[in-house]
């Protein structure tokens, strides 16, 4: 999982803060001292032993296999040979009284355990259904988000676009379900230049989608409900309602481009069963995300955990599914196959692709 083009030291400069409030909640937690070393956790079990919220846990839990404070096998959690010698109060070795220092006054630690016991209590970002969020203000943090995102969309909309195209054919129609932005449309556009392509997301963003548009000279239209070839409409769709998204069997993709992440695995069965019912026979669903490495001594598994415990922290504790697995048990659910290998495009990100019938 390579993070193609990326300078992996600022990448870890940007989550050096977060990686250190996570090491500072395991010793505020008293992790190594509470999981006794002859025995294996699942996260929910290891969740309920810190007395932390079960699905922030899991980001948590990331970053602690990066560092190595915890090894995963399978589903399964210990603590580390080293983080006993070195984190435990009992060793010679130890150094859990130096990094510990101040900890019992450090608000900023007090509140990131705060959230990872009720992540709930925090502001979110996105919010399920009618409920209103930090994005659907229509200015301060969601239009920095809107084209923060958009910037990294611009990034990998080729790769991603060129992917796609190839799989499905030339007279079709595609969804990107939570767009953010146009970025992806004009890519597609560009390979397949009949294809009617329906950006939907929430009324707030559509409007940052169509500012964008605007300044890339790109028309939209306002109704995608009958699209001639070519174009590009807009629908303003809440993903948690099956009434918002279009009819039965009318598109031939369906894409989720870093959009799943940011919701609990229920959630995205609850968003990917309504956008099922949208796709014809031999259809394409299209997972796209930053996935982490099965393998803790991956070199870039450090920055991808962090990234995720960051978006944890944005999306109020309801994002947590980084693994390519998660995603293929959650859609096997829904009785999808993956049809093929992920496709790799930039900064970690990997394409999934599940074919309706196959």
């Amino acid at each position: 999982m390579p993070v193609n083009s990326f300078n992996q030291q600022l990448f870890y400069a940007l989550y050096a803060a977060q990686i250190s409030a996570c090491l500072r909640a395991a010793l505020s937690l008293r992790l190594v001292e509470k999981h006794n070393n002859e025995t294996t956790l699942s996260a929910k079990e290891l969740a309920t032993l810190l007395e932390i919220d079960p699905v922030a846990a899991r980001s948590f839990f990331n970053v602690l296999v990066a560092i190595g404070i915890l090894t995963r096998d399978a589903a399964s959690y210990s603590v580390s040979a080293n983080a006993r010698a070195l984190l435990s109060t009992k060793t010679d070795l130890t150094m859990a009284p130096y990094l510990s220092i101040g900890l019992e006054g450090d608000a900023a630690n007090a509140e990131f355990v705060s959230f990872l016991r009720e992540p709930s209590k925090a502001d979110r970002l996105y919010a399920e259904g009618g409920e209103t969020s930090l994005m659907d203000q229509p200015n301060g943090i969601s239009t920095e988000v809107a084209y923060g995102l958009a910037s990294r969309a611009r990034r990998f909309a080729h790769l991603l676009a060129m992917s796609i195209s190839n799989r499905v054919g030339e007279n079709a129609s595609v969804i990107d379900i939570g767009a953010g932005s146009p970025h992806l449309a004009i890519a597609l556009s560009s390979f397949r230049p009949r294809w009617r392509i329906t950006l939907a997301d929430r009324q707030n963003a559509l409007r940052f989608i169509r500012e964008m548009a605007k300044t890339e000279e790109i028309i939209l239209q306002e109704d995608s409900s009958n699209l001639n070839d070519g174009q590009i409409g807009l629908l303003d769709c809440n993903m948690f309602s099956r009434e918002t998204l279009p009819r039965t069997s009318t598109m031939d993709a369906v894409i989720f481009s870093n959009v799943l992440h940011d919701w609990a695995p229920d959630q995205i069965s609850q968003i990917v069963g309504n956008a099922l019912r949208c796709l014809k026979p031999g259809g394409y669903l299209v997972v796209h995300e930053s996935f982490l490495s099965p393998d803790p001594a991956d070199s870039n598994a450090l920055c991808f955990a962090a990234y995720g415990m960051t978006l944890n922290q944005l999306t109020a504790g309801q994002g947590s599914c980084y693994f390519v697995k998660e995603y293929d048990d959650i859609l096997a659910r829904l009785g999808l196959k993956r049809s093929e290998e992920p496709v790799i495009t930039v900064d970690g990100c990997q394409a999934l692709f599940y074919q309706v019938g196959q």
